[in-house]
């Protein structure tokens, strides 16, 4: 991971591991964007879903440590995931069969293995730095044009979140989807957010590897043909 979102988050698991808890890391906004070593982060548990990283939806990722994994009980019951039952007591398998009860999810796995050997024949600083750019680009912009509230940081971000003062998001996010434009409106379940922020959302462009800059220009170009016409209602 980058120097600074990697320190922040290593003195926040130094914390939790000197207060005696275990440490689950939420990698699903990550994996697709950096690059990350569980070994050098040294958590307990780092998860992550399969769709955000080009993969299949219905599937993630479990990673834990056997210590921690150990003392996790089976919510759900089926083959595999148990050594003997009887009407005394049950028996439960070894790792990780334990966990994983009943027939797989077989053809996600699939595609999320193929997820994986994609990103990791990539450059994957090489493909953060694009998308960053983007986001830098478009940022640049919409900022020039005012009126337009920015909520992300000019540079070091792969996406762009803003509002507009009187025009509702979901209005723009509307247009924008009239026209083919991809992007996510609403509190991004975030609501104690929004509401310290005082807006009712943001709408969000999030750039992927895959982006063109002839793309983030048609967002902006798009986004600004909305806010003159919402704006002129």
């Amino acid at each position: 991971m980058p120097s600074a979102p990697a320190h922040h988050l290593q003195v926040m698991l130094d914390h939790a591991k000197q207060q005696g808890a275990f440490t689950l890391v939420d990698g699903a906004q990550a994996v697709a964007h950096y690059p990350v070593d569980v070994q050098i982060l040294d958590c307990d548990f780092y998860v992550f879903s399969g769709h955000k990283m080009y993969g299949p939806t219905g599937i993630g990722v479990l990673y834990g440590k056997n210590h921690a994994l150990e003392v996790l009980m089976p919510y759900q019951t089926g083959g595999e995931m148990v050594r003997h039952v009887s009407h005394q007591a049950t028996e439960f398998n070894v790792l990780p069969y334990r966990l994983e009860a009943g027939t797989p999810h077989i053809e996600g796995v699939i595609g999320l293995a193929a997820a994986c050997d994609f990103l990791n024949t990539q450059d994957r600083l090489a493909l953060l730095a694009w998308e960053q750019s983007l986001a830098a680009h478009v940022y640049s912009r919409l900022h020039k044009e005012g009126g337009i509230e920015m909520y992300s940081p000019e540079k070091g971000t792969t996406l762009v979140s803003l509002s507009v003062p009187n025009v509702h998001i979901l209005d723009l996010n509307a247009y924008l989807d009239s026209q083919g434009v991809a992007v996510r409106a609403g509190s991004h379940c975030a609501h104690p957010l929004m509401a310290q922020l005082g807006v009712a959302g943001t709408l969000r462009a999030s750039f992927a590897c895959y982006n063109t800059m002839e793309e983030a220009n048609r967002f902006c170009d798009v986004l600004l043909e909305a806010i003159d016409l919402l704006n002129d209602e």
